[in-house]
């Protein structure tokens, strides 16, 4: 269940976006922001030096939050009618957001309407992040800036991870009294001042998510709205330019932003992915969960699903504090030659586990249960694939939509895997060549696997009359 569902703070720049870059200084930018609700119907001012009073219309920029019990669902910048914005009465309308997008461009909202919290992609060597603003009237101050991230929490099973060579800054309005007036009082005008080291004086492309603030059980989430995409790969880059003189910054326009149609929804409950399982005449899967609390119960429910992601079985699952259950899919399972990955569900973050594939007198490894589903990039760090060793690749498709991955290998070749809604699929390496190993292979890199839970097996071939077997889980980080 989700606790509390933190303020959503719509802050709208008035003037178009001015930056300067000098010495180290990468980015020092400044603006009049509010906190407020507008109507298109008035031109938005074009010049830093104009401030008008700002306008006062009962819809809020095209954003609506849904809270239902354990799932945040958010509604599409281009489809929002019927539902109610955070702290207003009024329904959103859809054809202000696309009258409004369609004169600003969908990340000009970052621009015209900045919602806290910020999560902020920069290169590695843009450091020192610092961000003020000033209000005037005695209200001044610092944003909230944590940098050096690599990783974001999205929701329990999910986290925004930077793209390679990047990292990620998270920056926020303080949780003062006054500062952020509530809906219905007057506005509150600030200027924003950010500044950052960078290593050498470049043009710097950055980019950015603006988030909601969730929290469930004492930890804090930040779930994607502006876009509502969890990739950064998928969100177009604003370039910082290198200039002494005050540049204006070109934004994306609607057509290279992401496209997410209907509602996208953010999945709150606690989950352990098991995303392999083989039981059948020749392959044995063990799986395992352990509760670690010292003190809670842990109840859940373990559902089993075949290949396209049917559920064919499930078992209730009720542990003591600090005990351990396993199953024998062959044994204790109906159907198991139909299951292709399993699923545990439960009220409790305190659980871990593994699946230990096997075959009778032959080999046998481990390889933890996945607790987080992929965001970036994943990493195939190890292929071995030629007379002496196999390698096989599983993939499940979290989502309710069809992907279609890209593996690009070290040597240059690629290849599509496409898998629908909930699918499940096992491949060799050699499979995706016809059938001939592949020994100058040695490691891969996925993309468009946002949403993705997959492993790696490595296990030797019967005529180099070895018995070996290994594999871990396909990540998009390399390191914890």
């Amino acid at each position: 269940m989700v606790n509390s569902f933190k303020r959503l703070m719509m802050i709208l720049f008035i003037g178009y976006m001015a930056v300067s870059l000098s010495g180290c200084l990468f980015c020092s930018m400044s603006g009049k922001i509010f906190r407020s609700s507008i109507s298109y119907d008035d031109p938005l001012p074009s010049s830093q030096d104009q401030e008008p009073e700002p306008p006062s219309y009962p819809y809020p920029i095209g954003l609506i939050i849904l809270a239902i019990t354990g799932q945040i669902a958010v509604g599409s910048m281009l489809g929002l009618d019927g539902l109610f914005p955070v702290n207003y009465q009024d329904v959103c309308s859809a054809e202000f957001a696309r009258e409004f997008i369609s004169q600003v461009g969908l990340l000009g909202v970052f621009i015209y309407a900045l919602i806290d919290p910020v999560v902020i992609q920069v290169p590695n060597d843009v450091t020192n992040l610092t961000a003020t603003y000033d209000g005037g009237a005695g209200k001044q101050g610092s944003l909230i800036v944590a940098e050096g991230l690599q990783s974001v929490p999205i929701t329990p099973t999910q986290s925004l991870v930077p793209e390679p060579g990047h990292h990620l800054v998270l920056m926020s309005f303080p949780d003062l009294p006054g500062l952020i007036p509530g809906a219905g009082a007057d506005k509150q005008w600030y200027g924003i001042n950010i500044q950052a080291e960078a290593e050498s004086l470049r043009d710097i492309d950055i980019k950015v998510i603006c988030t909601g603030k969730v929290e469930k059980d004492g930890t804090t989430y930040y779930v994607p709205l502006m876009p509502a995409v969890t990739d950064f790969a998928q969100v177009p880059a604003v370039t910082i330019p290198s200039s002494t003189a005050m540049q204006e910054i070109t934004i994306p326009t609607p057509a290279q932003m992401p496209d997410t149609p209907g509602t996208v929804t953010y999945d709150f409950n606690y989950k352990l992915f098991y995303p392999h399982i083989a039981a059948n005449t020749n392959w044995e899967t063990e799986t395992c969960v352990i509760n670690t609390s010292s003190t809670q119960t842990l109840t859940g429910t373990l559902k089993a699903y075949n290949n396209s992601g049917t559920l064919v079985d499930s078992k209730a699952v009720t542990l003591a504090p600090h005990a351990r259950s396993s199953y024998t899919v062959g044994t204790d399972f109906t159907t198991p030659q139909n299951i292709g990955y399993m699923i545990l569900e439960s009220d409790s973050p305190d659980m871990v586990g593994y699946m230990k594939f096997y075959v009778d007198t032959r080999y046998r490894g481990a390889i933890p249960a996945a607790s987080q589903i992929n965001s970036g990039e994943v990493y195939v760090s190890h292929i071995a694939s030629n007379t002496n060793w196999w390698t096989g690749i599983s993939l499940l498709n979290t989502t309710d939509a069809s992907k279609t991955l890209t593996i690009t290998f070290d040597n240059g070749q690629t290849r599509d895997v496409t898998l629908a809604a909930n699918e499940h699929k096992v491949l060799s390496i050699k499979s995706l060549f016809g059938g001939t190993p592949q020994p100058g292979i040695k490691s891969a890199v996925i993309t468009n696997t946002s949403g993705i839970v997959g492993l790696e097996l490595f296990g030797s071939n019967a005529a180099s009359a070895n018995s070996y077997l290994s594999g871990v889980l396909l990540r998009d980080v390399t390191a914890t």
